[in-house]
């Protein structure tokens, strides 16, 4: 999210096991993003399924603190 939007990264990455890393940076990632138009789509992707991540965990704590029984209820009936 760094790369797009000239913020601080929100978070860091520790890898499990010995790895080679690929320094992309900003004008690096354009780049990728203008040729590559399946990288582009991945890229998206990702941010998506994060926002729907993020969205749904938000809609479930309003729901716990303002009424915790309709979240119980949600959960038993999955």
């Amino acid at each position: 999210m760094a790369l797009l939007d000239d913020s601080p990264r929100s978070a860091s990455a520790y890898a499990k096991t010995d790895c080679k890393l690929v320094l992309v940076d900003q004008e690096k990632f354009k780049s990728l993003i203008q040729q590559d138009q399946d990288f582009a789509i991945q890229v998206m992707r990702v941010m998506a399924g994060r926002l729907r991540k993020v969205t749904k965990l938000s809609v479930m704590e309003k729901i716990r603190i303002l009424n915790p029984t309709i979240l119980e209820k949600l959960y038993l009936d999955e």
